[in-house]
């Protein structure tokens, strides 16, 4: 049996603070790395410095007159293509997309919930946001279409959907400061304090409120990098 081949397409927009980790993550099952990233972002030095080291990755500056997700399309060459924002993190269990692809390659496409962190009344909150969409290769574009990959929660002219269950996307951009976050909330843990902080922190960074979006642990790459 032929494997499919995968096109990683990222959307670099001040990718400056998560882009390698997000690389880092998924880069493991791709075959292919497009970084399309806008003129002087914050994140093109790390761009260039993972293709650098990896010759699978081309860094690419976003075509200003057109979508830059179709941007992404045009130049991913393998038979499915994956977009995601720079700051998209997957759960461990993302080694899974392989195998549907390879196994399920009758689908037109596979949907994955993204879980996305928010500023809320000062504090970061975890909330459910759309699915993204993993889709072949057909060269068709988006039409009517914004710049962000919250807008693919379906595939063009895809007739055959599977919703991957067992994977999940942990969406780090409107978190920028979320570390320093972190690097505060164990600064000031005390004997004393550790329950409320504790709670706090279940609440603000895991989601574990009362809509409670992120049943799961977070994926092993995050909590190193929040050393947690």
């Amino acid at each position: 049996m032929t494997m499919e081949t995968i096109s990683l397409g990222f959307l670099v927009k001040d990718g400056r603070d998560f882009l390698p980790l997000a690389y880092k993550n998924l880069a493991k099952i791709a075959d292919e790395i497009i970084i399309a990233i806008e003129k002087n972002d914050s994140g093109i030095d790390q761009a260039l410095e993972i293709a650098t080291y990896d010759d699978r990755v081309k860094v690419l500056l976003v075509n200003e007159s057109e979508k830059s997700v179709n941007f992404l399309i045009k130049n991913c060459t393998k038979d499915w293509i994956i977009i995601i924002n720079a700051g998209d993190i997957f759960s461990d269990t993302y080694y899974l997309i392989r195998d549907y692809i390879d196994n399920y390659s009758n689908y037109d496409a596979f949907t994955i919930k993204k879980n996305k962190f928010v500023y809320h009344l000062g504090l970061l909150d975890a909330k459910e946001s759309e699915e993204i969409c993993i889709f072949k290769n057909k060269g068709i574009y988006f039409e009517n279409f914004n710049s962000t990959t919250e807008d693919i929660v379906s595939p063009i002219r895809a007739d055959t959907v599977w919703s991957i269950k067992d994977v999940e996307i942990f969406s780090l951009d409107g978190a920028k400061n979320l570390r320093d976050y972190m690097q505060i909330y164990y600064k000031n843990l005390t004997n004393n304090n550790k329950p409320l902080l504790d709670d706090l922190k279940n609440k603000i960074i895991t989601g574990a409120y009362l809509t409670k979006p992120n049943q799961k642990e977070l994926p092993l790459i995050l909590k190193e990098y929040f050393k947690l």
